[in-house]
């Protein structure tokens, strides 16, 4: 959102996975254990760590230093670890502005 950065800018953002997601469909236990973004067909592929608060009323993608706040279908019963998400509504939205 806002104006498209050149090449090489770096920008503090606020990530907007905009999907519900659910555990078999676009969310899936990953292998891989580094965070990673990927684009393929406009469809935008995201390896991070699921965490959850206590009463698994919060659902998050730690990616590296950042979190990023995911809606379920329903909630999980099982630790996942690290997933792959797939999306393809995603928006960013610049912070320091």
């Amino acid at each position: 959102m806002g104006i498209t950065p050149k090449i090489g800018d770096e920008l503090d953002v606020e990530f907007d996975l905009e999907e519900v997601f659910s555990l078999g469909k676009n969310l899936m236990p990953s292998s891989r254990k580094t965070p990673s973004i990927t684009v393929e067909n406009k469809v935008t592929y995201i390896t991070a760590e699921l965490i959850q608060d206590e009463d698994g009323e919060y659902t998050a993608l730690k990616f590296g230093d950042s979190i990023i706040l995911i809606e379920l279908d329903e909630p999980l019963t099982q630790k996942v670890g690290f997933v792959e998400v797939t999306a393809s509504r995603i928006r960013l939205y610049p912070t320091n502005t």
